[in-house]
């Protein structure tokens, strides 16, 4: 193995190794956020909301751009040049997501009339986190049908 090979080989697995991390944080966030929305709203669950979105803000960038750089998307990318729209739509998805829970953690951040925004924010949080799954699990779906037809599924 050259040196070449044993630096990429490196940063690969740094890459990959980040990638987990931020992927088992993003995990961890949601599910912080879960627990909140079934508690009784008041300040100091509003105080917790805006602290577990700001992180995962900060957090879904990093996993867009870990996966997508030298990450998974871009090996799909290359194994399947024809899949470019799907990937570029699941990219686009990523970033709305980001855009969209900016947008929720803002009302949050602005109202500050507890009562009125507890049922708005709760729905709006849910169905976010909803969109979110689902576009995790469509990213899912796409590496799985990649390496399939890598390993003979494909007819």
């Amino acid at each position: 193995m050259t040196n070449k090979q044993t630096d990429e080989s490196k940063t690969t697995a740094k890459l990959n190794s980040m990638l987990k991390e931020s992927c088992d944080l993003e995990y961890l966030l949601l599910g912080d956020i879960r627990t909140l929305l079934e508690e009784k709203f008041d300040s100091q669950t509003r105080s917790s909301l805006l602290v577990l979105m700001n992180r995962l803000i900060l957090n879904l960038p990093d996993v867009l751009e870990l996966s997508s750089d030298e990450g998974y998307l871009n090996i799909v990318a290359e194994r399947r040049p024809c899949w470019s729209r799907q990937i570029n739509a699941l990219y686009q998805a990523s970033l709305d997501c980001v855009s969209s829970l900016t947008l929720v953690r803002d009302g949050l951040e602005n109202d500050t009339s507890i009562a009125a925004e507890s049922k708005e924010l709760e729905l709006r949080l849910r169905n976010w986190i909803k969109s979110f799954s689902a576009m995790r699990c469509q990213e899912s779906t796409m590496l799985q049908e990649a390496f399939t037809i890598d390993l003979g599924g494909e007819a």
